[in-house]
């Protein structure tokens, strides 16, 4: 098994995973809890799809420019 992250929710006092973990039953795990800035993770969803469809070429010219304007 390697390292993942699964979102979770906290209600009665238990963690409710809202995906699947790659463990085999009865296996013991380390949790880590942190909490969600949901407006955050909104925008770096948004972030993640910006290039959806954008040919590679097109994508380098544009990180191009941008790289250039912080110089």
């Amino acid at each position: 098994m390697t390292s993942q992250t699964v979102e979770a929710i906290y209600e009665h006092g238990t963690l409710r995973l809202l995906g699947p973990v790659d463990a085999d039953e009865g296996q013991r795990v380390r949790v880590s809890v942190e909490p969600i800035n949901q407006e955050k993770e909104n925008v770096l969803e948004l972030m993640f799809h910006f290039y959806d469809g954008v040919p590679e070429e097109e994508r380098r010219e544009i990180e191009k420019i941008i790289l250039d304007r912080r110089d």
